[in-house]
């Protein structure tokens, strides 16, 4: 494998031992070093190390019983052969970390405190969000139906439930401004709207006529009036159109 990524331009390592950090340490460090290609490091080990199923695929797929766990132990030199033992250097060393870890928070948060007292509308607001939490009365309004009520489609029922939302009662940040509410037309429906004056039933070479223009210049009016006009899908859609109209 390290012959086919040094064939490719890779910078390529191996570490024969796995469990010797220096040698890793030392490969991370040249992988650092290069610059101007990818790195691959090469790791050898072996799967359930010192237990007694080492290198089989019997270590991988089922945990190893309280016989091999103590066997295990013994022959990586663990200090104890309790069921969970921290060292103690471990436990001072994770406790030394809680008051760095105190001031670091203090930092963090130093601004975030700033914002609740000048903006403590916002700040309520964005410890709601950060929650998952819903704003009070979020669903005032939106229509029930029972099960004896006449029969609604599904679409039909969903625009009620969406039309509630006209007001803004639905969850939505006020910190966020709020955009123009102009529907646009989609691209696959401007064609539907500019022939909305001509009889059902009209060809498109007599409704061409009727606008006089071609079937393309019709095409290429009604997307070009579009918000989507400048888009390379559209006029590729504009040409797929005037070819359909040309036949026709």
């Amino acid at each position: 494998m390290g012959g086919t990524f040094a064939a490719l331009g890779w910078h390529v390592q191996s570490v024969a031992d796995g469990n010797d950090i220096d040698a890793v340490d030392k490969a991370i460090a040249a992988a650092k070093a290069v610059g101007d290609r990818p790195s691959l490091v090469i790791v050898r080990t072996h799967i359930g190390f010192g237990s007694p199923k080492q290198d089989t695929f019997g270590v991988h797929g089922s945990p190893l019983n309280a016989a091999d766990v103590e066997t295990t132990k013994r022959a990586l030199g663990y200090p104890s052969l309790e069921a969970f033992h921290v060292p103690d250097e471990a436990r001072a060393h994770c406790r030394a970390s809680t008051g760095r870890g105190a001031e670091l928070e203090a930092a963090w948060g130093a601004p975030s405190r700033a914002i609740r007292v000048a903006h403590p509308d916002l700040a309520a607001e964005w410890r709601r969000v950060v929650k998952r939490e819903l704003p009070a009365g979020w669903d005032a309004g939106i229509p029930t139906f029972a099960p004896g009520d006449k029969p609604m489609a599904t679409r039909s029922a969903g625009g009620k439930v969406l039309n509630a939302n006209r007001g803004g009662r639905f969850p939505r940040s006020s910190a966020a401004p709020r955009t123009s509410t102009r529907r646009r037309t989609p691209p696959s429906r401007a064609w539907a709207t500019s022939r909305i004056r001509v009889p059902r039933g009209t060809t498109a070479r007599a409704r061409s006529a009727a606008s006089g223009a071609t079937p393309a210049a019709t095409c290429t009016t009604a997307f070009a009036s579009t918000p989507w006009a400048r888009s390379p899908t559209v006029w590729r859609s504009t040409e797929a159109c005037a070819r359909s109209r040309r036949r026709s």
